[in-house]
């Protein structure tokens, strides 16, 4: 019995070791962070969007974006918490709402699923920083992005943001 769990458990630990991961860090050097080398990784407006090797029962997509970007964004994370709130009780339900601690960072987890007939389920984490705050999410349904959970932690996990 003892030599079965010591196969299991090797076999998993070079499963885990074998995933590659890259570091991206912007030019600007306001965040750095780990994340699976096979993800297809794409840009936008102060964001950096990552997509997971392709799911055949749904997709999956994590992003981390600088926020406020113009006028007509959240200018703070009590703004953009509010407005994701706003939709608790009409198209989604709030799952969970937490603090944690990000790069040493003061943050809040909020946790939504939508109550449609194909729910997608979102994990966004907001870490001030500053005049502007990021937006750390996830967005995905089905048995793909529970399993990307995993992954998506790692990489919150490796997030760090330099000293002020």
């Amino acid at each position: 019995m003892r030599l079965a769990f010591l196969l299991v458990a090797v076999l998993c630990g070079r499963a885990w070791a074998a995933l590659d991961y890259a570091r991206f860090a912007p030019p600007a050097g306001d965040y750095a962070l780990d994340y699976p080398a096979s993800w297809k990784r794409s840009f936008g407006l102060q964001a950096l969007f990552l997509q997971p090797p392709a799911h055949s029962d749904a997709s999956v997509r994590v992003s981390i974006e600088r926020f406020p970007v113009g006028k007509d964004s959240p200018a703070t994370p009590a703004d953009f918490i509010k407005g994701l709130m706003a939709q608790v009780g009409r198209i989604k339900r709030l799952d969970s709402r937490a603090p944690v601690m990000i790069s040493g960072v003061k943050a809040e987890r909020i946790v939504l699923t939508e109550t449609t007939a194909h729910p997608a389920s979102e994990v966004f984490l907001i870490v001030p920083r500053g005049k502007s705050y990021y937006v750390v999410s996830m967005t995905g349904a089905g048995p793909a992005f529970a399993g990307t959970l995993p992954e998506f932690q790692r990489l919150t996990d490796s997030l760090r943001f330099p000293a002020r």
